[in-house]
């Protein structure tokens, strides 16, 4: 980035969000175990915390660090992306459970801490629509806002809007 982002927000002490300006990325930082294979919920433990940092951003790349930002390794880019739109906010609940959205309806859920990413299938209705923002509220609630005042919401996951 190319200056300092213009608005951080911060949650509980295990996230806090920062938006940058000109490639219009946005960083979630989440608390999480240091594993180097993707964790399961038994492995995160509070004694045992590294910053775990996903970017989101153009092109539908998501790349993540689970060591406080040292190194990066691409989660979602090249031939694994889903897809190719402007990502514009992620979410995680939990180190594991999260949510990305993105331009033209893109809606991207991983339940093994970003190293897979499924796309969800919304209503014809919205596919078009650009979505700006998601918060996870519990893993099966999670609610999307996007353009026009568009809001999306689930009470199951992802599995239906």
């Amino acid at each position: 980035l190319d200056r300092m982002p213009d608005r951080v927000r911060s949650g509980r002490a295990s996230s806090s969000h920062a938006v940058g300006c000109g490639l219009l990325l946005l960083l979630a930082v989440q608390l999480a175990a240091g594993l180097q294979a993707p964790p399961t919920e038994d492995d995160i433990t509070d004694s045992d915390r590294y910053a775990w940092i996903y970017v989101v951003g153009a092109q539908g790349n998501i790349i993540k660090s689970s060591d406080a930002g040292r190194t990066w390794k691409c989660s979602h880019c090249g031939l694994k992306r889903l897809v190719t739109s402007t990502l514009n906010d992620v979410h995680f609940h939990t180190a594991l459970v999260g949510f990305v959205v993105g331009d033209r309806g893109v809606v991207l859920k991983t339940v093994n801490g970003g190293a897979n990413w499924v796309k969800a299938d919304l209503p014809e209705a919205s596919r078009d629509i650009n979505l700006y923002g998601v918060h996870v509220f519990r893993p099966l609630i999670v609610h999307v806002v996007g353009e026009h005042g568009s809001v999306l919401s689930t009470d199951n996951g992802g599995d239906t809007w």
